[in-house]
């Protein structure tokens, strides 16, 4: 807001562009620029004859994302699989990184993108040590299958775990650095006085890496069933955007402990983008058989760690060379193998959309008896704590009018009606009930106690009950 009251823009603090809405407190253009690599290896496929030696070239040998640290000065797609093994399994100070482990546990090979990737230029067979998912005959299938292999394989499976191990790097660099605050290489080496001093670098590479190439590949979203993208359909999500910039405060201020499950929300983000063999980019949100077998590669070994049978199962149905002998996934099939492990990634029937084997927008079959909340698709039972809501909406109804009912609205808030609960003595659930039941439920009597963020409030108002002792007061006209 301007100080005259009309809404204006925010003053920007960062001397450097926004990424899809991302303000970054370091200068990370270079590492934004692999996506002009990735751009030029596409571009380098097109046409009737592809020329796989130049496209080879911007894979292996780069030449836009100037990096200081790679060996002949470029940071390289290539490079992010080749050296996967000491940055994300070996030789990083949280090795073995969670979702990187998925993958070489599924695999068997800790360059399992760069042996796909490779493999496709040169139109050579592959199989993974593991022998899933295999074997893939590049060396027999057409130009058309490689070339998806390739522009595909290149985002999801190189790009896209480099991305991770940025963000993985990053909570890396607040554990280990000196006071838990400056979390990053600037901190020690610039001044107070630089824009990028206590900046989160490692955590802005990875945003810088993550949203370019979305661009270059207009990754395929599926439908909901009234036409509109569902969150798969881009990375540029504003649910991944707003995960992105909270990861990124919280680094900034030291508070770590909470980045964890922000990075597992943004994979869980990025992998509904990966449902990429439920569609076609082709097809406008069809079935693309002939389109989806590099996608199943890149999002398989998250599958296979929620359910080994789902994963078997679209891994028997989707592997390479299937469609060019005119054999067809089983459609109903794979569907319901993706959906059976949704809960277990994390993701919603919402967030996915659906589709039909016809390629009409469909919705997904939902695995829970229990309504959605918005989005959320609940594993239990949790209807009765929904139903708080309803004393929520009787207390402000009785604050209504010219004169308000101060004692029914107490009433709504200290004995409630609507959420009833086993465990309180008046079997109902209340808001009263939630701040003088807090010194045990959140300080003394668990087993984490005390609650990080509780903790803070009760050091600041010195109060277990703080929330009661104002909203009662606020209801019976006393000072507190």
């Amino acid at each position: 807001l301007s100080d005259t009251g009309v809404a204006a823009a925010c003053s920007k603090t960062s001397p450097w562009p926004d990424i899809a809405g991302y303000t970054p407190g370091s200068d990370v253009t270079k590492h934004a620029n692999l996506d002009l690599d990735q751009q030029a290896l596409v571009q380098a496929l097109k046409g009737g004859t592809p020329n796989w030696e130049l496209a080879e070239d911007w894979y292996a040998v780069g030449g836009y994302s100037l990096s200081g640290k790679a060996p002949n000065g470029l940071r390289t797609m290539k490079g992010f699989s080749t050296g996967a093994e000491g940055k994300m399994y070996n030789n990083c100070d949280g090795c073995p990184y969670k979702t990187f482990s998925a993958f070489y546990d599924y695999y068997g090979d800790f360059d399992y993108a760069d042996k796909w990737v490779s493999a496709a230029l040169d139109g050579t067979n592959m199989t993974f040590s593991s022998g899933r998912h295999g074997p893939n005959d590049f060396a027999t299938l057409g130009d058309a299958a490689r070339i998806e292999a390739v522009k595909k394989g290149t985002a999801y499976m190189n790009v896209w775990m480099y991305v991770i191990r940025e963000f993985e790097d990053a909570i890396d660099d607040c554990e280990t650095c000196a006071d838990g605050l400056n979390c990053n290489e600037f901190s020690d080496s610039l001044s107070s006085e630089s824009p990028q001093y206590n900046a989160v670098h490692a955590w802005d590479e990875g945003v810088a890496l993550l949203y370019p190439l979305d661009d270059t590949l207009r990754a395929p979203g599926t439908c909901r069933a009234n036409g509109t993208h569902a969150l798969g359909a881009t990375w540029h999500s504003r649910p991944t955007t707003e995960s992105s910039t909270l990861g990124e405060k919280l680094l900034r201020t030291g508070a770590r402990d909470f980045v964890r499950a922000i990075v597992d929300k943004i994979t869980t983000l990025m992998a509904v983008t990966q449902r990429g063999p439920l569609r076609s980019e082709h097809r406008g949100c069809a079935f693309g058989a002939d389109r989806s077998e590099e996608n199943a590669a890149a999002v398989l070994p998250l599958v296979h760690e929620c359910n080994v049978a789902a994963a078997k199962t679209i891994s028997d149905e989707m592997k390479f060379g299937l469609y060019d002998q005119g054999v067809f996934p089983d459609f109903a099939a794979v569907k319901a193998a993706f959906e059976s492990t949704y809960d277990c990634l994390g993701i919603t029937c919402a967030d996915v959309g659906g589709l039909s084997d016809t390629g009409v927008a469909a919705a997904c079959s939902k695995t829970s008896p229990w309504p959605d909340i918005a989005g959320y698709t609940p594993g239990s039972d949790v209807t009765k704590h929904a139903n708080l809501d309803l004393d929520q909406q009787a207390l402000v109804q009785a604050l209504k009018g010219g004169t308000p009912n101060w004692e029914l609205a107490e009433d709504w808030y200290a004995v409630g009606g609507y959420s009833l609960s086993g465990k309180a003595p008046n079997g109902l659930r209340t808001m009263k009930g939630f701040s003088t039941g807090a010194e045990g439920k959140m300080y003394n009597n668990c087993d984490g106690c005390p609650y990080k963020t509780f903790s803070a409030f009760y050091d600041y108002y010195g109060d277990f009950d703080y929330a009661d002792k104002w909203v009662s007061a606020a209801l019976d006209g006393t000072n507190m």
